[in-house]
């Protein structure tokens, strides 16, 4: 069980660092001297970017805690 928590800590830490990263790429852009229409072109493409990386995440995300209930508890499983 302490394995468990202390992945899902782990899994934050990197979620949390994820998005600060994002924010600070955000205000860069916002803060750079640039026409409005390049700026919103900027943002638009790491935003769709960002998108993909936190889908893909996500993903992992369930896959970890599908292994981590198979894990726990084989015969109670619910795959569907």
């Amino acid at each position: 069980m302490y394995f468990l928590i202390k992945q899902a800590m782990k899994n934050l830490n990197l979620l949390a660092f994820i998005g600060g990263l994002a924010i600070g790429a955000t205000a860069a852009l916002l803060l750079a001297p640039d026409s409005g229409a390049n700026t919103r072109h900027k943002i638009s493409g790491k935003i769709k970017h960002g998108k993909k990386k936190m889908k893909e995440l996500q993903e992992v995300v369930e896959e970890k805690i599908r292994e981590a209930k198979l894990s726990a508890d084989p015969e109670s499983y619910d795959q569907a």
